[in-house]
């Protein structure tokens, strides 16, 4: 993140991505470190959900 702030910078945008990821739970770290920039920040991801998975009769969770 510190990468994309920098980027903002100097660019007037600044924006990152990570491969092969598969934990979602520093996200709002990272946005909150934008902001303190006084910048507007935002994180997506496509990991799947953590915890249990269960399969319910008629659809795959």
């Amino acid at each position: 993140m510190n990468m994309a702030i920098e980027k903002a910078k100097k660019y007037g945008l600044g924006m990152i991505v990570a491969r092969n990821s598969n934990h979602y739970g520093i996200a709002g770290y990272y946005t909150l470190m934008v902001c303190r920039e006084n910048m507007i920040g935002l994180t997506g991801t496509n990991a799947r959900p953590s915890g249990e998975r269960k399969k319910v009769w008629g659809k795959g969770t």
